[in-house]
Formats: structure tokens, C-alpha cells, sequence
């Protein structure tokens, strides 16, 4: 207690870390798994079919996902590199249903663009 500057000093009792402790790196394998976590699925939706045509496919991500990772999961999972990749993050949308309130959660998804002549096929 720190009444009337009778403060109670307290000792730091903090583990101290010594200059040769060992820092742990991912492997390729690791580094390979967390890749893919970024892609969740395809986004199938009409639009998305005819953007397809047209060599744009569109992918539902991970909400911490950027255009950067998403680039790099395409180009090893499907081994093409994208033009572009652009981002879309749907917000949540709050809703009333049946006098209660509810929502319908948000999606961020990635529209990706590659050459011509390059396909991406999910059969």
C-alpha cells in the first residue's frame, strides 16, 4: 500500500536469458502447412463462375491473410504464380430474425488473377 509515501519496494525476480540460448526456426514442412492455412476454400458462387472464364478466381482466406501469402499459397499449392490477387472483406452484418437479433458472420475473400491461358482446376 502507498499511503503517506510508505511504498513497499518489491525485488524483480526475472529470469534472465542467456546470449547463447538456442532460437527455434520453422522447418519447410511447417512453414509449407502454415501456407495453406490462409486458403479456407473456393468461393463457387455464379459471379465467381463467370470471372473464371475470364482467368479470375475468386478464394474465401483467413481474416489475417494478406495479398502477399495469399500469392505464395497459390504458387505452391497449384503451382502458377498470380498477376495480381485483390482482397475483399466482407463486414458482419447485424440482422433481426423472428423478433431476436442475430448476424450473419463476414468473409474475406481473394479475387485472383493469372495469365493467359493459365487454369486453376477444383474437380
Amino acid at each position: 500500500m502507498a499511503l503517506f509515501g510508505l511504498k513497499q519496494k518489491k525485488e524483480d525476480n526475472k529470469p534472465t536469458i542467456s546470449p547463447s540460448a538456442e532460437v527455434v526456426s520453422l522447418s519447410a514442412e511447417s512453414r509449407s502447412k502454415t501456407k495453406a492455412s490462409d486458403i479456407i476454400h473456393s468461393h463457387i458462387t455464379e459471379k465467381s463462375n463467370l470471372q473464371s472464364q475470364s482467368g479470375v478466381y475468386t478464394f474465401q482466406v483467413n481474416t489475417n491473410a494478406n495479398k502477399h501469402s495469399v500469392a505464395r499459397t497459390i504458387a505452391s499449392i497449384y503451382k502458377i504464380i498470380p498477376v495480381s490477387v485483390a482482397m475483399i472483406n466482407t463486414p458482419i452484418k447485424k440482422i433481426f430474425v423472428r423478433g431476436r437479433p442475430g448476424k450473419i458472420s463476414g468473409i474475406k475473400k481473394a479475387l485472383v488473377t493469372l495469365k493467359k491461358g493459365d487454369k486453376i482446376d477444383f474437380a
